[in-house]
């Protein structure tokens, strides 16, 4: 195994797009491996065929407990046989995977720092990012693309009704796992994958800003949701620097599952409290250019904090 490994490294370090490559094929073949076979002991547990399991993952209308269970398991299943795994593996085999995740034990005091400032960050993102997610009436083609319009408008009510209908249910242990399979389970897989390797391979080929932004645009397009668009390509952004500037994975991750844990959380108590205006519908303009500069702020730290941190590197 360790010649192995050390023969895809040396085909990874002589040409990334291998990487790539790699990286493409171990997607497909998870996803049709993986997901079928976890769909089917998720559809045995709880007693589903697997033409019931898939139409639940696809269907409008999660009318049961068990269907939102089933939806829930079938999205960690996802999540965990494609990113996750797909991401692991490939940062094991170019051995970057100990450096990009694993901290010093203490935590180093400017890991630390690093985290709490992307977490900040990105929860002072998101004035600015609910200011660039389209809606239906932001949203519009031309006259000539109107079928295509209403087939994606469909798409984004479908997504809407399926997320509605799961974080409406309530209770302790609802929420807990909600946030795991929503938030916990997604930070780490997505940046294993995305900021793990997808933007290191990028760095490898070209300047880092143009290897973050590139995989910010995957990022947001592997979603396919299109009124999220740019929102999430200013999140992988983010996300992409936060990795970038620390060399490691940590604080995106930490940043990444506080952005989605506070939508969830949100989302949770506009349920229990319907009489109260929905957050996020009507960001003002000046609330939204206050979020883009505190941003930069922290975005100005984080590098001078990066810069303070190269000598400490060098000696280690």
């Amino acid at each position: 195994m360790g010649r192995f490994q050390a023969s895809l490294n040396i085909r990874y370090q002589e040409s990334p797009w291998q990487g790539l490559l790699w990286a493409v094929t171990l997607y497909l073949f998870t996803s049709l491996v993986f997901i079928p076979i976890g769909g089917t002991l998720v559809g045995l547990f709880y007693g589903y065929g697997l033409d019931d399991v898939f139409q639940v993952l696809s269907g409008p209308n999660l009318e049961s407990a068990s269907d939102r269970a089933v939806f829930k398991w079938l999205q960690a299943i996802n999540q965990l046989a494609t990113w996750g795994l797909v991401g692991f593996l490939l940062l094991k085999v170019t051995g970057t995977l100990p450096k990009l995740l694993a901290p010093t034990s203490p935590p180093h005091p400017f890991l630390i720092s690093f985290s709490v400032l992307a977490v900040l960050c990105m929860m002072l993102s998101i004035p600015m990012v609910q200011l660039i997610t389209f809606d239906e009436t932001s949203f519009s083609l031309p006259d000539s693309f109107r079928s295509l319009e209403e087939s994606l408008e469909a798409s984004e009510k479908l997504a809407e009704s399926l997320l509605t209908q799961i974080i409406s249910e309530q209770g302790t242990h609802i929420l807990i796992m909600n946030l795991l399979v929503f938030a916990v389970v997604p930070a780490i897989c997505e940046e294993l994958f995305f900021r793990g390797f997808i933007q290191q391979t990028f760095q490898r080929m070209m300047s880092p800003h143009l290897a973050i932004f590139i995989t910010a645009c995957i990022f947001s397009l592997i979603h396919l949701q299109v009124f999220g668009l740019f929102s999430r390509i200013a999140l992988g952004i983010l996300l992409g620097y936060f990795t970038f500037y620390s060399s490691s994975l940590i604080p995106s991750i930490l940043a990444h599952f506080s952005y989605n844990a506070i939508s969830i959380i949100v989302v949770s108590y506009q349920h229990l409290n319907p009489e109260r205006e929905e957050f996020g519908t009507s960001v003002p303009l000046y609330m939204g250019i206050i979020s883009l500069l505190a941003v930069i702020c922290c975005l100005f730290f984080y590098f001078r904090l990066s810069a303070m941190r190269q000598p400490d590197t060098l000696n280690s």
